[in-house]
C-alpha cells in the first residue's frame, strides 16, 4: 500500500506539473459532460478527426513500410537470402513501431483518465474525475460505446477505473445478466472486422495492424431474445 501511495503522490506531481495534459484532460471532460446524444456523436467526430491526424502525421512511415514490404517481396522472390530478408523484416517492424507511437487515439484519453482517476481516487475523493466521470462512462458502455479493457502498450487494466464503471453500471442496471464473447486469432485475419459484421459493432479495424490490447462493449438483446437466453446483454471482446 505504501508502495502505491508513492507511485499514486509520483503521478500527482506529474499531473500538476503538466498544465497541458490537465488542458486537454479537462476539455475531454467538458465533452464527456455532455448530453448522451451529443456526447456521443462529439465522441465520433473526435475520433475520425483524431484517427484522420494519426494518419497524416503517419502517412510517410506507412509508405516506407509498404515500399520495404515490397522490397522483401521480391528479394524472396530473386535473391532468396535468407540474412537479407530478415534484415529488412527488422526494418519493417521498426518502421510499424514508430508508426506505434505516432498513433493517437480514443483509448489513450480513456488511459490517461484511468491513471488520473486512480491518482486522484487516493488524494481527491471528492472530485467529479472520481464522483462523476465513472458515471458518465458507465452511460456510454450502456448505450453501445466501445471502451478499452486491457491497456495495450502497458499490457494492464486499470482494475480501480474499471471497477467504477462497472459498479456505476450495477447501481444503473442492477442483476445484469450477461454473457462474454470474445475472439481470437492471427494479426490482421479479421477479427474486428467479423465482430463488427456480426454484431453491427464498431471496434476499429486497420489493414495491416492488429488491434493492441483488449476491447469491449456491451450489447443489449430484445426482451424475447434475452428471456429466451436468460442473458440481458452480451460483453463482446475484440481480443489482441
Amino acid at each position: 500500500m505504501q508502495l502505491q501511495r508513492k507511485q499514486s503522490y509520483n503521478g500527482l506531481q506529474i499531473w500538476q506539473d503538466n498544465v497541458d495534459l490537465q488542458g486537454l484532460i479537462f476539455l475531454y471532460i467538458d465533452i464527456l459532460n455532455l448530453p448522451l446524444g451529443k456526447r456521443m456523436r462529439a465522441l465520433t467526430h473526435l475520433e475520425r478527426e483524431v484517427s484522420r491526424l494519426s494518419m497524416i502525421e503517419s502517412s510517410e512511415a506507412r509508405n516506407k513500410a509498404v515500399l520495404k514490404r515490397e522490397e522483401l517481396r521480391k528479394s524472396s522472390l530473386v535473391n532468396r537470402n535468407q540474412e537479407s530478408e530478415e534484415s529488412i523484416r527488422r526494418e519493417i517492424a521498426k518502421i510499424w513501431a514508430e508508426v506505434d507511437n505516432m498513433s493517437l487515439g480514443m483509448e489513450h484519453f480513456f488511459r490517461e483518465l484511468g491513471r488520473i482517476y486512480s491518482i486522484f481516487s487516493v488524494h481527491y475523493q471528492w472530485h467529479d474525475i472520481v464522483v462523476k466521470v465513472p458515471k458518465l462512462y458507465a452511460e456510454l458502455l450502456i448505450s453501445g460505446h466501445t471502451i478499452e479493457l486491457l491497456d495495450g502498450d502497458a499490457g494492464e487494466i486499470s482494475e480501480a477505473w474499471f471497477s467504477a464503471i462497472c459498479n456505476c453500471i450495477c447501481k444503473k442496471i442492477p442483476k445484469l445478466r450477461i454473457f462474454v464473447i470474445s475472439i481470437l486469432g492471427l494479426q490482421s485475419s479479421g477479427k474486428s472486422t467479423l465482430l463488427n459484421a456480426l454484431f453491427a459493432c464498431r471496434f476499429a479495424v486497420s489493414v495491416g495492424r492488429c488491434t493492441r490490447g483488449l476491447f469491449m462493449r456491451l450489447l443489449f438483446l430484445e426482451k424475447n431474445l434475452s428471456d429466451q437466453l436468460g442473458v440481458d446483454a452480451f460483453v463482446l471482446i475484440d481480443t489482441e
